[in-house]
């Protein structure tokens, strides 16, 4: 990939990584920009990298090409990253929505070992009984 040849991409969700190149420097990925440690930009154009002397490395899936043929690998692209992302949160949700569905079940077992006290015949609500019966009936 010219002079930087790319091993390692590993970029986040929002497209801001770090390349670790051949020679073991590190560039910084900001949006689809590449600064390379000598001050030079690489660009990301879809699925083409464009290095600073103006040969171009083909990204294809996960894999990167460089012009003399050796290839790197995208560990963490940022595609994947949107997936993890998103699998997370439905997991996350799946796993709450599961823990509410439990607790809520409890709650209800809980409620059914117990008798309501107000269906409680005591004497007190025997006479209240007595009373309401007698006033509407």
């Amino acid at each position: 990939m010219g002079k930087y040849g790319l091993t390692l991409l590993t970029t986040s969700l929002y497209g801001q990584g770090i390349v670790v190149n051949a020679d073991g420097t590190h560039s910084i990925v900001t949006g689809n920009i590449v600064v390379n440690p000598d001050g030079t930009h690489s660009v990301i154009a879809g699925s083409v990298l464009v290095n600073p002397d103006g040969t171009h490395s083909i990204i294809a899936g996960s894999t990167v090409i460089s012009p003399n043929g050796t290839t790197g690998t995208l560990l963490n692209s940022a595609e994947t990253s949107v997936e993890n992302s998103v699998f997370a949160k439905w997991n996350s949700w799946k796993k709450r929505r599961k823990d509410l569905k439990e607790s809520h079940e409890n709650s209800r077992a809980e409620k059914r070992e117990k008798p309501d006290e107000r269906q409680i015949l005591t004497p007190e609500n025997f006479q209240w009984l007595k009373k309401v019966v007698a006033t509407h009936y």
